[in-house]
C-alpha cells in the first residue's frame, strides 16, 4: 500500500479507522463540532508525534522506518531493525512516549507563561486535550504489559541483562499488570 503522505522522510499510511477511533473516544464532545473537531486534530497530531518519535529513534541507529496511523492508534515498523541491540531497541521503545511528554511539557509550559484563551474556551481545553493525550496517555503507554511501549522497554531492558531466559517473567508482569488495570 503507498503511503499517503511523509513527516521528515518516512512514510505514513493513514487508515479510515484512525478517524473513526478518535470520533468515537471523543463522543461526549458531540453536541459540540468544534470542540470534537479540535479533539479529533489533537488524536492525530499526538499519535503521529509519537510514531514519529519511534521512527527518528530508528533512523538514529540506522533503520529505515515507516508509520501507519489505524484504529488501535499507530504502528511504527522498520524492516532491518533486527541488528539493533537490546538497549537500542529500548530506546526506539522509550522514544515514542518521550516525545509525548516533551511536547506535552513545552506545551504545559508555554500555557503558564502566555494566557492562552479564556478558561474552558476552545484554546483552554484544546491545551488541556494535548496534555491529557501526550502526558495521560503516554504514561498509561509505559505499562510493562505488550503491546504497549512499557512492555516492550521491559522485555529489552530484561534480555540485555539477562538474554531470553526471563520471557516468562516478563510476560508474568504483563499479565498482572493488565489484571491490575483491569481491577
Amino acid at each position: 500500500m503507498r503511503p499517503h503522505f511523509h513527516v521528515a522522510g518516512f512514510p505514513v499510511r493513514l487508515h479510515p479507522l484512525f478517524f473513526l477511533v478518535a470520533l468515537a473516544t471523543g463522543w461526549t464532545l458531540i453536541s459540540e463540532p468544534a470542540r470534537l473537531a479540535l479533539w479529533v486534530g489533537i488524536v492525530f497530531v499526538s499519535v503521529l508525534l509519537h510514531e514519529l518519535g519511534h521512527a527518528l529513534a530508528y533512523r538514529r541507529h540506522g533503520c529505515d522506518a515507516e508509520i501507519e496511523l489505524h484504529g488501535m492508534g499507530g504502528t511504527t515498523q522498520a524492516h532491518d531493525a533486527a541488528h539493533l541491540t537490546h538497549p537500542q531497541s529500548a530506546f526506539v521503545s522509550f522514544a515514542g512516549p518521550g516525545i509525548g511528554f516533551l511536547a506535552g511539557g513545552l506545551a504545559w509550559g508555554l500555557s503558564q507563561l502566555v494566557p492562552l484563551g479564556a478558561p474552558g474556551g476552545l484554546v483552554d481545553q484544546g491545551v488541556r486535550q494535548f496534555l491529557w493525550v501526550n502526558i495521560g496517555w503516554g504514561l498509561f503507554n509505559l505499562l510493562p504489559m505488550q503491546p504497549l511501549d512499557g512492555g516492550h522497554l521491559l522485555a529489552d531492558l530484561v534480555r540485555a541483562r539477562g538474554g531470553y531466559r526471563h520471557e516468562r517473567a516478563v510476560l508474568g508482569v504483563g499479565i498482572a499488570t493488565a489484571v491490575g488495570v483491569l481491577g
